[in-house]
């Protein structure tokens, strides 16, 4: 009989071991749920800051800016390589820009563009209707170097934008991936205007 005791006593012993070390691996009874494999900087991400909610408004701007301005590029363009590109731009931002309604969906955060970015987005508007005008090398020229200044302008805003997050932020992951695109544009941009010179 005592030893049949002792032997239920080692075996609950046993058991309240391997539950306790179930809970340390998985941090504790109110530990946040995470993918085997991942770190404390993957945790699921959900309370937006300031600084996502401007970045995402900001790229919903510039997404549907050069998407217009590929369209343009295609009617206005006389060069297969500038209408390549701007078939480019459009179907590029267009993706990019389902990725941040995505984002901004799941963080709750409004698209609208705050007040500076929409004095930005009357400059934009002003260099597209100019652009309207113009047909040919003309168009071509003026357009690869406006787009040229756009990219080198928006790739270096992201660029500190992204420095600000911390690195499970969804929106600085989503800038991580938007980037090496932008600057493929950039450098399209830059062979462009070289040309046109």
């Amino acid at each position: 009989m005592m030893s049949k005791l002792i032997t239920l006593a080692i075996a609950s012993i046993g058991l309240a071991s391997f539950a306790g070390a179930d809970v340390a691996q998985q941090g504790g009874p109110n530990a946040t749920s995470q993918a085997p494999g991942s770190t404390p900087s993957t945790v699921a991400y959900t309370q937006p800051t300031s600084i996502d909610a401007a970045v995402l408004a900001k790229l919903h701007q510039t997404n549907q800016n050069e998407i217009n301005a590929g369209h343009l590029a295609q009617s206005n363009s006389q060069s297969p390589a500038v209408k390549q590109y701007g078939e480019k731009l459009v179907q590029d931002h267009q993706q990019a820009d389902q990725k941040v309604q995505q984002i901004a969906s799941q963080l709750k955060v409004n698209l609208e563009a705050p007040a500076e970015a929409k004095v930005a987005d009357q400059k934009h508007e002003a260099m597209l209707n100019d652009l309207k005008t113009l047909s040919g090398p003309a168009f071509d020229k003026k357009f690869s170097k406006a787009m040229l200044t756009d990219h080198e302008h928006d790739i270096a805003a992201l660029e500190k934008k992204q420095s600000q997050l911390p690195a499970n932020d969804p929106v600085r992951q989503l800038i991580a991936e938007l980037l090496p695109t932008l600057k493929q544009h950039e450098q399209i941009a830059k062979n462009l205007t070289a040309k046109s010179s």
